[in-house]
C-alpha cells in the first residue's frame, strides 16, 4: 500500500509505504527500499518532504515519529524528540525550519534539532490588515490542536490545512493567514 509520494530532483522518487520508503532514480521504472527493516516497528511512512535547496535532505512522518536523512536515504536519525512516538501524518520543509502535522497539532523544529514546539497559529483580521499596535486585529488562534490534514512548502510560503481551513504564512513568520 503507497501512503505518499515524493519528488526530489529529475528522475528522483520517493514512495512512502506500510512497509517503509522506497527509492527510484531512474523515474519510477526500479525501486529499492531505503527506510524498513532497520527501523523496525517504525517503517509506516505516511507523509514525505524533500528539502528543495539540498534534495538530499528527506523528512519523513511515520506512525511512530519523524526522522530525517541529509544523504538521500542511506542513514536516518529520529528527531521527534517532543512529538513522542505517535503518528506524523504530514510534514513540510521550509527553509530551516521543518513543520510535522500530528494528532496534537502542528508543530514547528526552527533549526532541525529536533527541538520541536507547537505552532502558535495566529490570523490576520478578515481584511488582511494587522498592527503590531493593535491586539485587536489578530482574530482567535487557528485550531492549532485540530488534527492536521496536510502541511506544504513552496516559494517561501507555508501551508497548513486543517479539518475545514487552509491557513500559510511566510517562513520564518509567526503569523498565519
Amino acid at each position: 500500500e503507497i501512503n505518499c509520494i515524493a519528488y526530489a530532483e529529475p528522475d528522483i522518487l520517493y514512495a512512502g509505504t506500510r512497509k517503509g520508503l522506497l527509492k527510484s532514480e531512474d523515474g519510477g521504472l526500479n525501486w529499492r527500499g531505503v527506510f524498513s527493516s532497520m527501523m523496525s516497528g517504525k517503517s509506516d511512512v505516511l507523509s514525505i518532504a524533500i528539502d528543495i535547496a539540498r534534495p538530499d535532505t528527506v523528512l519523513v512522518g511515520t506512525k511512530k515519529g519523524v526522522f530525517i536523512s541529509d544523504d538521500a536515504g542511506r542513514k536516518w536519525r529520529g528527531i521527534s524528540g517532543q512529538l513522542g512516538n505517535g503518528p506524523v501524518s504530514s510534514v513540510a520543509i521550509a527553509g530551516e525550519e521543518l513543520y510535522a502535522g500530528a494528532d496534537g497539532g502542528l508543530y514547528i523544529d526552527r533549526d532541525r534539532s529536533g527541538r520541536w514546539e507547537r505552532a502558535i497559529v495566529k490570523i490576520r483580521a478578515a481584511d488582511g490588515r494587522q498592527d503590531p499596535e493593535d491586539d485587536d486585529a489578530e482574530k482567535e488562534e487557528a485550531p492549532a490542536r485540530e488534527g492536521v490534514r496536510s502541511v506544504a512548502a513552496a516559494s517561501g510560503s507555508v501551508y497548513a490545512a486543517f479539518n475545514r481551513y487552509i491557513y500559510w504564512k511566510e517562513a520564518g513568520a509567526d503569523t498565519w493567514r
